[in-house]
């Protein structure tokens, strides 16, 4: 894990301020997400299924607009040109044409980014596939299309990776693979944001990661852990019956638990 002091001296990439997506009267997808999300750092977007996460990084990307609050990503607005040029996105399922080779595939997708190929390569031997990029994409396993996904994201060589449960859907085998990729692209100025409902997950890969519920459940809907390291977690708990998490962390011997809707600064000592 990257040194604390050197993470906070680092600028924020993206920061958001009540970012809020309401569907009608009665859905409130997103409730005031205040986040902050540093350069060079692999963040982790922690919640239950149905919690806001995708339709966050949605709107992070431009791909939906907000209800009300605002946000800035990559010194840009969201959806912004100018900010888009700087990230590389895996949101959902990855879409390749199933006939055409991993390489062939990443062509056609630097000709629509208006880059040139000498990028590809380079984006296949990142995610470790250049040993399978004469393949057809129909014949990859899971794990290897949501790499090729990765690489695809990575032919613009982005300072901000915004991915979607990478892991989702593979075997043990991906998971360790894709696990060890993010850990290698969240290095330097790079910034990695990922979503993730397992919290082994993020606790293996994260340096920072915010704890979001589902709206409704409080006013306060995401834990912004500012001076808590994942080193400090001596122990969590799911509580099934209001699908929330309760987390204990240690410092010393001072314990804090936290429920994900209070945010850190309110807990009691």
């Amino acid at each position: 894990m990257k040194e604390r002091a050197e993470l906070a001296s680092s600028d924020n990439v993206i920061t958001t301020n009540k970012l809020t997506k309401r569907y009608g009267a009665s859905i409130m997808a997103v409730d005031n997400l205040d986040l902050e999300v540093r350069r060079g750092e692999v963040f982790g977007f922690l919640g239950p299924n149905g919690a806001g996460k995708t339709t966050t990084l949605r709107m992070l990307l431009g791909l939906i607009r907000p209800t009300s609050g605002s946000a800035t990503v990559a010194q840009h607005r969201p959806g912004d040109p100018r900010g888009l040029r700087q990230i590389g996105s895996l949101v959902e399922s990855p879409a390749f044409w199933p006939y055409l080779s991993g390489r062939e595939n990443l062509k056609i997708v630097s000709d629509y980014a208006g880059l040139p190929h000498t990028r590809v390569d380079a984006a296949l031997e990142e995610v470790d596939l250049a040993d399978r990029a004469k393949d057809r994409f129909g014949t990859y396993s899971m794990g290897m299309k949501q790499r090729l996904a990765v690489a695809a994201a990575l032919i613009k060589d982005p300072e901000l990776m915004i991915l979607d449960e990478p892991t989702n859907g593979l075997d043990p085998q991906g998971v360790v693979e894709m696990r060890a990729l993010i850990r290698r692209l969240g290095t330097g100025n790079r910034t990695v944001m990922l979503s993730s409902h397992l919290l082994n997950e993020v606790q293996q890969i994260s340096d920072r990661v915010a704890i979001h519920a589902s709206p409704g459940q409080s006013e306060s809907a995401v834990t912004q852990l500012h001076d808590v390291s994942f080193d400090e977690i001596s122990r969590v708990g799911a509580v099934q019956s209001h699908q929330q998490a309760a987390v204990d962390f240690s410092r010393g011997d001072i314990q804090f638990p936290i429920v994900v809707q209070v945010h850190v600064e309110d807990r009691l000592d």
